[in-house]
């Protein structure tokens, strides 16, 4: 018992040294820009508990690999026995040490993480999230995060001009006194198509989700009022926040007739009919990293011919489709992890049973 404690606690000093702390310190400077909102952003008490909580996570995650280790050591004595009764009562002490092991370290994570939750929620402002997660907030009022569209669109630096062209869409509930989020989805107009967006929370209102809405060439946003006060239900400031909505002029619709005249030319005797699917993530699976579909010409035709579209920002694979029974099968893949899933269309060049 003596050598699994020192054990631990040796895990728990070489964590930090070992991962060099990226990840684990919430505040202040670091060598990964990804693991902080704000590299001159002040440590508080709230990120000291963040540290402890980050600290004792990972030596959970060791704690339960040697746990295994021990359990396995302990079957492969028993298992190896040859019958001798002192090796099989080896290798069961040592899995019954390994399991008690566990169920101590459980009860040592469960009362330590309850006592950091206690004393987040008396501290009220500066505290949010669950239970199993401490999460400190920026005590900059409007300073939230800021869920960007498409990336790399070369605007980057310009500031609030990036901005300037695009349809801002504000939402606020003054009304609201209980934690209850409040949601905003704004699409483009006919024959636009979304060229970038973002989520810009209020004062006093931190951001749950920002992402593409499936499917369609729009944004949705979802922002939540910072809780204050140790009570129970807590009162929250009233939510309010901006979503920011730049469309462009969408010029899929010429490039789909283009490939179209390219492949009736192709069959000039041949009076074709098209057909269309969209392809995205199935109805039970709301967020995918590929979706495949096809075309289906139906009973009274056969597939002559097709091709893929892909709907920004999405790849198609093995490019341009091919035929499968009697449609055009087309598989995509999404290359924005902002959006729910890859969206598209397959085509299918029909021709009647009789030609």
């Amino acid at each position: 018992m003596k050598k699994s404690i020192l054990i631990f606690f040796l895990l728990v000093l070489f964590i930090p040294l070992s991962t060099k702390a990226a990840g684990l310190v919430p505040c202040g400077g670091s060598d990964d820009p990804s693991t902080i909102k704000d590299e001159s952003l002040p440590c508080t008490v709230c990120d000291l508990l963040v540290l402890f909580q980050n600290v004792l996570k990972k030596a959970l995650e060791f704690a339960f690999l040697i746990v295994i280790v021990f359990i396995v050591y302990g079957g492969f004595c028993w298992i190896f026995s040859g019958g001798n009764e002192a090796n099989i009562k080896t290798g069961q002490k040592i899995m019954t040490n390994a399991m008690i092991g566990l169920v101590i370290i459980l009860c040592a994570w469960l009362i330590v993480n309850t006592v950091f939750w206690l004393i987040a929620e008396i501290g009220g402002t500066n505290y949010t999230n669950t239970w199993f997660k401490i999460d400190c907030e920026n005590p900059t009022p409007g300073d939230g995060n800021v869920g960007d569209g498409n990336e790399g669109d070369g605007n980057e630096g310009d500031g609030e001009n990036e901005w300037s062209n695009a349809i801002q869409y504000e939402i606020e509930d003054p009304e609201q006194i209980l934690c209850t989020p409040i949601e905003i989805s704004k699409e483009c107009e006919t024959k636009f198509k979304l060229n970038k967006a973002k989520c810009e929370p209020g004062d006093y209102t931190k951001m749950i989700e920002s992402k593409k809405i499936y499917d369609k060439e729009g944004w949705y946003c979802k922002f939540q009022g910072k809780r204050t006060g140790s009570g129970y239900p807590p009162f929250c400031h009233p939510p309010k926040g901006i979503l920011y909505l730049d469309c462009v002029i969408d010029t899929s619709g010429e490039q789909i007739e283009t490939k179209k005249n390219e492949i009736e030319k192709k069959y000039p005797d041949l009076n074709g009919e098209w057909k269309e699917a969209p392809i995205g993530c199935p109805d039970w699976q709301q967020d995918c990293d590929e979706a495949q579909g096809s075309a289906e010409c139906g009973i009274q035709a056969i597939i002559k011919d097709g091709f893929c579209f892909a709907t920004e920002p999405t790849k198609l694979l093995d490019p341009p489709g091919e035929k499968m029974g009697n449609g055009w099968h087309c598989i995509f893949e999404k290359t924005d992890a902002n959006i729910s899933g890859p969206s598209g269309k397959s085509f299918a060049y029909c021709i009647s049973n009789t030609e």
